[in-house]
This record gives C-alpha cells, sequence and structure tokens, in this order.
C-alpha cells in the first residue's frame, strides 16, 4: 500500500521558501481592501480569468475551439463538437467551485464528481471511475521511437492510494507547524504521480488546485489566470495601484534572469514563465 508523508514540510524547507508563504498571507490580507476599493476592476478581472482558466487548461491537453466560441460557452452557448463538450464540462466544475466551494470537500466523491463533469458527454464509460488498466507516461522522439518516461502505480492499488493521499493532505493540513499553502503542491503532485484516472487527470488536477487554495482562503484565482502569456496591460489591470514603469522594470529584470520568457516586442509583447513553455 502506498503511503503518503507531509511530515517534511515541517522541517527539510529551506526559511526562503517559509518566508514567501508568509509574504503571500500578508498579501491576501491587503486584497480584501483591494476588492472593496477596486470592486469593479475585480469583476471585470473574474469574468476575464474565467474564460482564460477554461481556454488554457483545455489548450494543454490538445482541447481547443475558437476564443469567440470560448466565450460563448462560458455564456452558457450550446456546445457543437466533441472538444466543446468537454469545455463546457470544465466550466461547469469551474463554476461550481466558485460558488459552492464552501460545501466541497476534498475527498474522493468530490475529486470523481470532477472529472464525471468534464468528461461525461465523450466518454460515458469511465466518467467518474478510477482506471482499471494500468497506464505509462511515455516520451517520444524525434526518431519515433517511444520509451516509458514514468510508469505510476498499479490501477489495482489506485482506490487504497487515494484514500492515502486525502488522508495524509488533510493530517498536513491540520498540523500547525507546516505553512498553510505547502501541502497543496505535494497534494497535486503526488495526484498526477497516482494518477487516478485513465484520463482527464491533469484537467481535474487543475481543479483540484483551484479548490485547495479557495479551501485556504486564498480566492485570488477568481481573477487571475497564469496558464496563458501575460501583457504588461494585463498585469496593470490585476494590480491597478503599481505603475506601468514599475511593471516594466521588474519583466525587464526577470528577462534578464532568465525566469520569464518575452514572445513579441513593443506593444504586443507577451510574456510567459520558463516552467509553463
Amino acid at each position: 500500500m502506498r503511503k503518503y508523508d507531509y511530515s517534511f514540510l515541517k522541517k527539510d524547507i529551506p526559511g526562503k521558501i517559509v518566508g514567501l508563504t508568509d509574504i503571500i498571507a500578508d498579501l491576501k490580507s491587503k486584497e480584501e481592501f483591494r476588492k472593496l476599493q477596486y470592486s469593479d476592476t475585480f469583476e471585470s478581472l473574474r469574468k476575464k480569468a474565467i474564460i482564460e482558466s477554461v481556454k488554457g487548461s483545455n489548450a494543454i491537453e490538445g482541447i481547443v475551439t475558437t476564443d469567440s466560441r470560448i466565450r460563448e460557452i462560458v455564456a452558457n452557448a450550446t456546445p457543437i463538437t466533441h472538444d466543446e463538450l468537454e469545455i463546457s464540462g470544465y466550466k461547469d466544475a469551474l463554476n461550481l467551485i466558485y460558488t459552492e466551494y464552501s460545501n466541497l470537500e476534498i475527498e474522493e466523491d468530490t475529486i470523481c464528481m470532477f472529472h464525471k463533469m468534464i468528461e461525461e458527454h465523450t466518454n460515458t464509460d469511465a466518467v467518474g471511475i478510477y482506471k482499471k488498466n494500468n497506464n505509462f507516461i511515455m516520451e517520444y522522439n524525434p526518431d519515433e521511437t517511444q520509451r516509458v518516461r514514468f510508469k505510476p502505480i498499479n490501477a489495482r492499488e489506485t482506490k487504497a492510494a487515494m484514500e492515502q493521499l486525502i488522508l495524509s493532505f488533510y493530517e498536513a493540513r491540520q498540523d500547525s507547524e507546516i505553512a498553510s499553502l505547502l501541502p497543496i503542491p505535494c497534494f497535486i503532485v503526488d495526484f498526477l504521480c497516482i494518477p487516478p484516472f485513465n484520463d482527464g487527470n491533469g484537467r481535474v488536477s487543475r481543479l483540484l488546485t483551484v479548490l485547495l487554495l479557495y479551501s485556504f482562503g486564498y480566492d485570488i484565482v477568481r481573477y487571475i489566470c497564469a496558464i496563458v502569456p501575460v501583457s504588461k496591460q494585463d498585469i496593470a489591470e490585476k494590480v491597478p495601484d503599481i505603475s506601468i514603469k514599475t511593471i516594466e522594470l521588474v519583466l525587464s529584470k526577470m528577462v534578464k534572469e532568465n525566469k520569464i520568457t518575452k514572445i513579441g516586442s513593443y506593444k504586443d509583447a507577451r510574456y510567459m514563465r520558463k516552467n509553463d513553455k
């Protein structure tokens, strides 16, 4: 049986990272004031973030449609194609988190429900059901050869592994010595290393990330999406109390430090974190 132990988060995490979580917590408290001060801006960001999140999370998996159709689907238009059905399901799951997060627990039923919502219209044989066959993460080489890059746990171990994963998460969550944000990436990485479903694990993991952030009081995901490249103007809209000049200086510094990639030039330039490419 697989066991997950997050006790290392109490002693093996660099102080710089722990300090960063404290800074994030401080920014969260300031965000509440900004919501009141810039209510119209935050509402505009909320609408934009839903569209960007729905588009970006599905595009990563090759599930795409036009930008205009994304906007229409988010506005509850009837999906037409196979991809649009999956996009619509993801949109519904994301909206459910936004509106009912306080009633959603991190548990197997919730995880399977998310999977069912994104797959039920296109994959009726395995929606909301753990994998019954072993799966492998493959690497495809330019010469058309392939190899197994990662071998997940055996299919018959999936349920037991998920039970242990969830219990370990709650144990870490209740430990006052562990910074609240740190169990989230651990949970997501282990979820993806299981992974419990034959298809849709990436999208479910991103939905769970949103729910996990909400569970710790971080609802910033309602207003931003970091999946797609952003422009200076995008950033300015998200932090209206910071000047364009300051944004330009920070972006320039991050490009020089090789932390982000600049795409395009002049007014059309956009920026993406290195690990997002």
